[in-house]
């Protein structure tokens, strides 16, 4: 899974990377990438994390999604790469439960 989510009030440019290392572990890597990039730190996930992955990976089919909100300054893109293997297509309400996940996973690791 890749997030990445651009613009607002402080003209953000940040990533997340989410590699499944096995059934039994999954790794987040943060990215800045403004500029030429900066990593920001990675993370094992947790047991919640890896379970609620896990889930999506076999319920769902992939896809890449855009998102659009705004905060206060402006508007934020976000966008969202997911490989699955299910037969699902993902609804608007996965997509966002799924937006919300990994940016919780990247305000843990970079927060």
């Amino acid at each position: 899974m890749v997030w990445s989510q651009q613009g607002g009030a402080q003209n953000v440019c940040e990533q997340l990377r989410i590699n499944l290392t096995g059934v039994l572990e999954g790794v987040a890597n943060a990215r800045s990438c403004k500029g030429a990039g900066q990593d920001l730190g990675s993370s094992s996930l947790t047991s919640s994390e890896l379970d609620q992955l896990l889930a999506w990976v076999a319920q769902l089919a992939s896809f890449d999604a855009e998102l659009f909100t705004a905060d206060a300054g402006g508007p934020l893109t976000s966008y969202l790469t997911f490989s699955g293997i299910g037969s699902s297509d993902a609804q608007n309400q996965d997509i966002t439960a799924m937006q919300n996940y990994a940016e919780a996973i990247f305000n843990r690791i970079t927060r």
